[in-house]
C-alpha cells in the first residue's frame, strides 16, 4: 500500500505538470498571418507599384508566398527583401509569375526568413499597366514554411486603384514595350501597347524577316498588353530573333535573344 500512495500522487503531479505545459504553449501561441498592406492614393498608369508583404512568423526559416494580383492593371516585375527589412527575407526570389483569365499569381520564395510580429518580410514592386484604369485586389492565397504548406494561418489583401493616363493627361504611345526576361529561357513575358481594343496578330522571325513562328490573334485592350511566350525543348534554338506585333495602323518590331537552358 505504501508504494500504490507514492505512485499514485507522482502520476497526478505528471498530468498537472503537461496541462500547465500545453497551457503555456497555447497562451503564447501567436497565429501566423500574411497581408499586403493598403495603398492609400491611386497609382497613375505606367508608374511603378510597390506592395509591402507584412507578416507574423513563429520561426526564422525558408518561406514561400504566393500572391494573386489583378493582370489587366498591374505588371509585377520582382521582389525585394533583404536585411533592410525586419524579417530580412534573404535572397528573395520569384518561383513563378503566371497570368490565367486576367488574374495574376506570384509565388516568391525568402530562403532565409526571421521570425517577428506583424513585420515586414518582402516588397513586391510592378507597374501600373498603361491606358489601365479600375480597381482590382491584391491578396496573399498560401504560404508554406520550410517548403510545408502551412494552413493555420490568416491572409488579407488590399484594394489597388490604378488610374487612367486620359485622367492625367498622357497620350498613348502605340508599340512594343519591351519583354522580360531577355535573354529568354523556356519563357519571357512581352508587353505592348495599342491605341484601340482590338485583334492584334503576333509572331516571331529571325534576323532575316523569315517567319519562325506564327503566335496567333490576341484580343488586345486599350493600353497595355502582356503576351507570355513559353516554348518547348527544341521549339526555338538559340539565337537572335524579332517578336513583331501587327495592329490595324502597323507593325512593331521588337529584338530578343534565346538562350539554351
Amino acid at each position: 500500500m505504501p508504494v500504490l500512495m507514492l505512485i499514485v500522487p507522482t502520476i497526478r503531479s505528471l498530468i498537472a505538470g503537461t496541462v500547465v505545459l500545453i497551457s503555456m504553449i497555447v497562451a503564447g501561441h501567436a497565429v501566423e498571418s500574411v497581408r499586403i498592406e493598403p495603398i492609400s492614393a491611386p497609382v497613375p498608369s505606367g508608374q511603378e507599384v510597390r506592395l509591402r508583404v507584412v507578416g507574423t512568423i513563429e520561426r526564422a526559416g525558408v518561406v514561400e508566398i504566393e500572391i494573386q494580383y489583378p493582370a489587366a492593371l498591374l505588371r509585377v516585375e520582382s521582389v525585394v527583401g533583404g536585411s533592410g527589412f525586419l524579417m530580412t527575407c534573404l535572397e528573395a526570389q520569384i518561383v513563378s509569375n503566371t497570368i490565367t483569365a486576367g488574374t495574376g499569381s506570384l509565388r516568391f520564395l525568402c530562403k532565409a526568413t526571421s521570425a517577428g510580429t506583424d513585420e515586414q518580410i518582402a516588397e513586391v514592386v510592378g507597374t501600373a499597366l498603361r491606358g489601365a484604369s479600375g480597381t482590382g485586389s491584391v491578396v496573399p492565397t498560401a504560404y508554406s514554411f520550410d517548403y510545408v504548406p502551412q494552413s493555420d494561418v490568416t491572409f488579407s489583401g488590399t484594394e489597388v486603384e490604378v488610374q487612367s493616363q486620359d485622367a492625367i493627361g498622357i497620350t498613348l504611345r502605340e508599340g512594343i514595350t519591351g519583354n522580360y526576361p531577355n535573354p529568354m529561357g523556356a519563357e519571357t513575358r512581352f508587353v505592348f501597347t495599342v491605341l484601340e481594343a482590338e485583334p492584334v496578330q503576333l509572331s516571331v522571325r529571325n534576323l532575316q524577316g523569315r517567319l519562325v513562328r506564327d503566335l496567333g490573334t490576341v484580343d488586345a485592350t486599350a493600353g497595355e498588353n502582356q503576351y507570355v511566350l513559353v516554348v518547348g525543348p527544341n521549339e526555338l534554338s538559340q539565337g537572335a530573333y524579332v517578336l513583331q506585333v501587327t495592329t490595324r495602323r502597323g507593325s512593331y518590331l521588337h529584338p530578343f535573344m534565346k538562350l539554351d537552358e
